[in-house]
């Protein structure tokens, strides 16, 4: 089964840094969940905790994937994140944060529509692309875990090398 931002999912991926292992998880929530977030904001809540037992110091960060138009040839195109990162703008929605105990109350008022439209409006970005429509909320947690952490061999994340850097990737509904 294919999985994408029409779904409420999690993609994982794990990326050798140092002597350690990079373990990322998206989890992506549509727009249609929007009107009534709280509830899916616990549940990735829950599922983060038992991911990252015994972690400290995950952090997180609110993206997005969104619809753009071409002023000029009202061609639309989907995007993901931030549409300049290399540029100074306004165009992202929150930085990266440690978790907390308070994760739903901070993200739940970040997750409004018109914030986020406003947010992801390319302020003072020259550019023929505009917002058109949100299509979900992303959000990017990671931490720094052992090269055995029990969640890599059972997501089978697990880091090999052959021929150079090899990732492996899951991708699953959220539980």
């Amino acid at each position: 089964m294919v999985l994408g931002v029409q779904d409420l999912k999690v993609d994982q991926t794990a990326f050798s840094v140092d002597l350690q292992t990079l373990f990322v998880t998206n989890v992506n929530i549509p727009d249609r969940y929007l009107d009534n977030v709280e509830p899916v904001l616990q549940r990735v809540y829950n599922f983060i905790n038992a991911e990252y037992l015994r972690v400290d110091n995950i952090q997180y960060k609110l993206t997005a994937t969104y619809l753009l138009k071409n002023k000029d040839t009202q061609e639309i195109r989907q995007w993901a994140g931030s549409f300049m990162p290399s540029k100074e703008n306004l165009s992202h929605i929150h930085d990266f944060t440690r978790l907390t105990f308070d994760f739903v109350n901070v993200v739940t008022p970040l997750c409004d529509r018109n914030s986020i439209s406003v947010r992801l409006a390319l302020h003072n970005v020259d550019t023929k692309w505009e917002f058109e429509k949100l299509t979900s909320i992303v959000i990017n947690f990671q931490a720094q875990v052992s090269n055995d952490f029990t969640v890599l061999s059972r997501r089978n994340l697990t880091l090999t090398r052959r021929h150079g850097r090899r990732r492996n990737h899951a991708s699953f509904p959220l539980p």
